[in-house]
């Protein structure tokens, strides 16, 4: 048994300098472990800062897209105001010059309807005027035609007396 206590205790000699390297490697291994993990966190913390950087400029994007948006959105309304005011300016100059052509039908219209009237009065007193004219030379032939009868009257009345 001496023996035996004696064979444990140079194993546990001999394997105790080797258990000792086993507890540096565990030391190490966490070492490593503490390592990988910082370095792990290192491009973790790179990326999390490229993607703080890109939402930063996806935001100021945003910011120029809703910028050139409105400048646009603003250059229409512009294009449409200057649009309509030309459309209006077109439409008074129609309905000015649609007046003034009506103006001068009416004028046109009004001179010739003076024209008219003068010519249709002109016309009516010609017509008078020649039927008093045929009037007055149809009494005048009647009134001498009447004055031969009633001297043939009376030269027949007259004969008769005399005769």
């Amino acid at each position: 048994m001496a023996n035996l206590k004696e064979q444990v205790k140079k194993n546990i000699e001999k394997t105790a300098p080797a258990m000792q390297p086993a507890v540096k490697v565990e030391d190490q291994r966490e070492e490593v472990i503490v390592e990988a993990r910082e370095e792990a966190m290192e491009p973790l913390a790179e990326v999390l800062g490229r993607f703080e950087k890109a939402y930063a400029a996806l935001m100021d994007a945003e910011k120029e897209v809703a910028k050139a948006y409105k400048a646009s959105e603003q250059k229409i309304e512009n294009t449409y105001k200057e649009a309509e005011q030309r459309f209006n300016n077109t439409y008074e100059q129609s309905i000015n010059q649609a007046a003034k052509v009506c103006a001068e039908a009416e004028q046109k219209a009004d001179e010739i309807c003076l024209l008219s009237k003068e010519q249709a009065r002109n016309e009516y007193n010609a017509g008078v005027k020649q039927a008093l004219d045929t009037r007055n030379e149809a009494m005048k032939q009647a009134w001498i035609t009447r004055s031969e009868a009633i001297d043939r009257s009376w030269k027949v009345f007259t004969k008769e007396k005399k005769g």
